[in-house]
């Protein structure tokens, strides 16, 4: 019988079956749940909060999503978080879809967000108005396009780019009286985006 040193026996490194091993020692989630984190900047017309030249403005965003990988190759999930206009600060909740594709730690993807806006900050008046004031946010839609990135423990990296649909609608009816009977105004924080996310 022929023994082997146990200095020539090379480990073999095994992900958790939760991730996806490539043939360059990184992983990345590919089965059961998914959590992120992500920081997104948000451009476009109008003022902003980081950066603003004119009617250009950059805007800062912050989210948070969970879900599930259904196949190696499509991850469904739902998610929220906070995006800083100046003038508003507006909380998405939405369903969201990730189709991966290719056979390396670096695989792109495209991605689709769709749900609600609800506005935090809403249009203060005077006090004794007695008018009627309504404030609302809308349907929000965000397609993409991006990257993973797989890690080398038990997180990966995500890059994507994408415009963000995100309406909000505002009306008051004065009382009587007023040179002026109502005000209606429909504006929409649409958005290019990049967005970087952290997954585990």
């Amino acid at each position: 019988m022929m023994s082997v040193p146990i200095s020539l026996i090379h480990k073999v490194k095994q992900s958790d079956r939760h991730q996806q091993l490539f043939a360059d020692g990184r992983t990345a989630i590919s089965d059961g749940i998914y959590s992120r984190l992500s920081f997104q900047l948000l451009s476009g017309t109008g003022n902003g909060i980081s950066y603003s030249a004119g009617d250009y403005r950059v805007d800062p965003s912050f989210g948070f999503a969970m879900g599930v990988y259904l196949h190696k190759w499509l991850a469904v999930g739902v998610g929220t978080g906070i995006d800083f206009y100046v003038e508003r600060r507006v909380v998405p909740l939405y369903l969201e879809s990730r189709v991966y594709w290719g056979k390396n730690s670096r695989s792109p993807f495209v991605g689709m967000q769709l749900g609600y806006s609800f506005l935090m900050d809403k249009r203060e008046f005077f006090d004794g108005f007695e008018g009627k004031v309504r404030e609302r946010g809308g349907v929000m839609f965000y397609p993409s396009i991006g990257y993973r990135f797989a890690g080398k423990g038990k997180t990966d990296f995500m890059i994507d780019i994408g415009y963000k649909f995100q309406p909000h609608y505002f009306r008051v009816d004065y009382p009587e009286g007023w040179g002026t009977i109502s005000e209606v105004e429909r504006r929409s924080y649409n958005s290019l985006s990049i967005r970087f996310g952290w997954v585990f």
